[in-house]
């Protein structure tokens, strides 16, 4: 089913004209393969043939698609009959290609009969850049009863205290019922791709949260631990806070994918997406423990220091801090980077969708880039490192296509 779904793919890209050259020549290898096949390529390809498959979508247009699949399994039951002559076992390996085609000529015939009406795969459009334009603040605050609440576009962030919630100047936010906002309760901050935003915590902590990310935390924290949760990616610039009566600290938690970090007063960075196979925690100033959640090991981070858990497999080495924390003051920091990696920026920041016309290009990118710009200037800096590209829009969705070194 893979197999038959990626011709049915390599065949839309063909009749579009779309084809790249290494598509191109698996599509012609599987067509060789068997003259079924060629003679599907053939038809797929030949003007006259899709002239009457567009009459015959006419003709069915008065009916439903039932009748258009019957036709279908009528045509294949006849294929199979035409080769009862044949010895069993050469008869049932031509009905599996007659099946295997008949089966791409129906998904293949329906794209071009009912695209429009199904809105599997929309139609691929020419975009200019220009119209790409960065992301902002963008955020999502839900409270315990599942009230949400669109921040302002045009504020930065929000401030707790006292369980009242405000913007960063004092802008009155909402009426929020006090029952929301009792100890322990848990709020949650969200922002889309293309969204940023920074929340002042009941205690002083500030945290900026990248886009496509999630910070839980209460409305108050108590008085023996400060613990949150994230997803996504957060940099955080911890308050120190003394125990009532003691000589330590009132510990910080954050906990995120398969780990939970312990600080007492710190700035540091942790990148801990749903889609991504790794948690990176990048510190930046004091210290940090990492409890491992797989191996329930700990391991301790010095200023400069990243950790990366791969699925409980914990490396720490030196960085420079300020490639994974640049987002914080608005720009793309390049410096050596992987195209996937930074494509992934990239995508969250613009929300667009990167695709690959053929395999991840092997080229490095470098350089520091303001992320207030429209995407075609990203582009443009980093075309000189010799990526290609498109632009395109499917449906309602931008979509930047690397093409293939």
């Amino acid at each position: 089913m893979q197999e038959t779904h990626h011709i049915v793919q390599l065949l839309k890209k063909s009749l579009e004209g779309s084809l790249s050259p290494v598509e191109e020549a698996k599509l012609r290898t599987w067509a060789g393969s068997d003259a079924v096949y060629q003679a599907l390529l053939d038809r797929m390809r030949n003007g006259h043939s899709l002239e009457e498959l567009l009459h015959l979508r006419h003709s069915l247009e008065q009916h439903d698609r039932q009748d258009y699949a019957d036709q279908l399994q009528e045509a294949l039951d006849a294929r199979i009959a035409a080769s009862q002559g044949v010895t069993k076992s050469h008869t049932f390996r031509r009905w599996l290609r007659y099946a295997a085609a008949a089966l791409i000529v129906a998904s293949a015939a329906t794209w071009i009969f009912f695209g429009s009406e199904l809105n599997k795969q929309p139609k691929l459009v020419n975009l200019e850049l220009e119209d790409i334009q960065p992301g902002g603040s963008r955020a999502t605050l839900t409270l315990p009863g599942g009230q949400t609440i669109d921040l302002s576009e045009a504020q930065t962030g929000i401030v707790i205290v006292d369980g009242d919630i405000a913007y960063n100047d004092g802008a009155s936010l909402a009426a929020v019922p006090d029952d929301d906002l009792q100890e322990n309760t848990l709020l949650e901050l969200s922002t889309p791709q293309g969204g940023t935003y920074q929340v002042t915590l009941p205690d002083g902590t500030n945290v900026w949260l990248n886009s496509a990310s999630t910070l839980k935390y209460p409305s108050r924290f108590d008085k023996d631990n400060r613990v949150v949760e994230l997803i996504g990616e957060a940099y955080f610039d911890v308050t120190q806070i003394r125990k009532p009566a003691a000589s330590s600290n009132v510990p910080f938690w954050v906990v995120s994918a398969g780990q939970t970090v312990k600080v007492l007063g710190t700035e540091f960075n942790i990148t801990a997406y749903a889609d991504e196979t790794e948690t990176k925690t990048t510190l930046v100033e004091g210290a940090v423990q990492i409890l491992n959640h797989t191996f329930n090991t700990v391991s301790r981070l010095q200023p400069g220091e990243q950790a990366i858990n791969r699925a409980g497999n914990m490396t720490i080495k030196k960085v420079d801090t300020e490639q994974f924390t640049a987002w914080k003051d608005g720009f793309f920091y390049f410096d050596g980077l992987a195209p996937n990696v930074a494509f992934d920026q990239l995508e969250r920041w613009y929300d667009i969708e990167v695709t690959y016309q053929g395999s991840v290009p092997s080229i490095r990118f470098f350089g520091m880039i303001d992320r207030g710009k429209p995407l075609s200037s990203v582009l443009k800096t980093l075309e000189k490192s010799g990526l290609k590209f498109q632009m395109m829009r499917s449906g309602e969705k931008n979509r930047l296509i690397i093409v293939e070194e």
